[in-house]
């Protein structure tokens, strides 16, 4: 019996699945980036990782095996960028280690996908490691067919089910990497004695940077200049479906509403406040970040002491 062609789409080849999973993931990555990085990292990065999906779908149209590999051949490359890009994120510590270790991971799922489908479209095979390839009976008995159907719903869930729970961790983790690099950026701006620009001050220097947390899915920098006028620096927001946890915020061990961790110039000394009360000097704050459902969480640290800030 002839075979008949089972892929009918570029949605249903699963290196296609995989490559835009990880231009999400990008995405959303990229969005925690500093805004400065618009027009830089953050923009090469978004367009080599579109780039992958996009190659794929330019051979996919293709009729000739050799144009379908030069296609594909390029999404690897842009794949190489995205690898060597997120390298410098995570250098740059505009990412934690744990985040790249996820988005590693699916770059390594890409590129085995991709090089396995260039073979076979080499070799002129059909692609049956990426899809169930049709069987030489004419047909399913009835007890097959619903064993088959079982089989798949049973596989469909349990695949969904550990999707969403990934996604929802990575969210997570995504957020306290937001937090971390919103602390270390008010830390730096104090370190460096960063001026206010939109300071109608005569000397545009801050007194100090800080940053503010509570209950809710974004946080701010905030800047006093030497006429005590405040300004805001920058606004963060959280991935979607993640805020900071009601009851999450400590300032040595006990539980704030508000929580506002400041950095003096020039030299970045570090207190905190928390309900509004004065500034001082702390041992420990911590900020926690939850799922909106509350499934998972994960908190930022912020050392007074030794002004060390992490997971």
């Amino acid at each position: 019996m002839e075979q008949k062609e089972k892929i009918k789409s570029f949605k249903d080849l699963v290196v296609w699945q995989e490559s835009h999973k990880l231009v999400l993931i990008i995405y959303r990555t990229t969005k925690l980036f500093p805004s400065k990085e618009q027009f830089g990292l953050s923009s090469q990065l978004c367009r080599a990782a579109v780039s992958i999906t996009s190659n794929i779908v330019e051979g996919f149209r293709r009729q000739s095996n050799r144009e379908k590999v030069q296609f594909y051949s390029l999404s690897l490359s842009s794949l190489s960028e995205v690898e060597s890009q997120i390298i410098i994120a995570k250098d740059i510590r505009y990412i934690s280690e744990h985040v790249y270790n996820d988005i590693d991971l699916q770059i390594k799922t890409v590129f085995r996908l991709l090089n396995a489908f260039i073979r076979s479209t080499k070799e002129n095979k059909l692609h049956s490691t990426f899809h169930i390839p049709y069987s030489d009976q004419k047909g399913f008995t009835l007890v097959e067919l619903l064993v088959v159907i079982f089989m798949i719903v049973t596989i469909a869930s349990v695949s969904i089910a550990n999707y969403r729970n990934g996604e929802k961790q990575q969210r997570v983790n995504l957020a306290v990497d937001s937090l971390i690099n919103g602390i270390r950026n008010a830390q730096n701006n104090a370190f460096t004695s960063r001026q206010i620009v939109t300071s109608t001050c005569a000397n545009k220097a801050a007194k100090y940077f800080r940053i503010d947390f509570s209950s809710s899915a974004e946080f701010i920098i905030y800047a006093e200049d030497n006429c005590s006028t405040v300004y805001e620096i920058e606004r963060y927001k959280l991935p979607e479906q993640v805020q900071i946890r009601s009851g999450g915020l400590l300032l040595d061990s006990a539980a704030a509403d508000t929580l506002s961790i400041q950095f003096t110039t020039p030299f970045a000394k570090i207190f905190a406040a928390s309900n509004g009360g004065a500034y001082a000097a702390f041992t420990t704050a911590i900020i926690t970040v939850e799922h909106l459902d509350g499934s998972r969480s994960s908190t930022a640290t912020v050392d007074g002491v030794s002004g060390r800030i992490g997971e």
